[in-house]
């Protein structure tokens, strides 16, 4: 079988005293999407995942937490969604608050 991105293979062997055997096991995983999680006081509802971001965007960019330029926001932001965060709550506070 030609290995592909969802096959996985499993050699399976089975012993005893008599005899030896064995054999392969390909398992295709299929796609699937998962449900969307509820909130536990009221199952109609939503759960809405958040972190607190602080910074923003800026000209220059840093390896920190307040200024980012546009392309580590961007690909800060685009994490955060693939990861399932869908209300981040962004501050805009420069970093002269600290």
């Amino acid at each position: 079988m030609t290995p592909s991105r969802n096959l996985y293979r499993a050699d399976c062997s089975f012993h005893s005293p008599a005899k030896l055997s064995g054999y392969y096991l390909d398992i295709k995983g299929l796609p699937f999407k998962l449900a969307t999680p509820k909130t536990n006081y009221d199952s109609d509802q939503d759960f809405i995942s958040s972190l607190y971001i602080l910074g923003g965007p800026t000209d220059t960019g840093t390896i920190g937490c307040w200024a980012r330029n546009e392309e580590e926001y961007t690909n800060e932001t685009k994490d955060l969604l693939a990861h399932g965060v869908t209300n981040p709550n962004l501050s805009r506070l420069g970093s002269s608050v600290l």
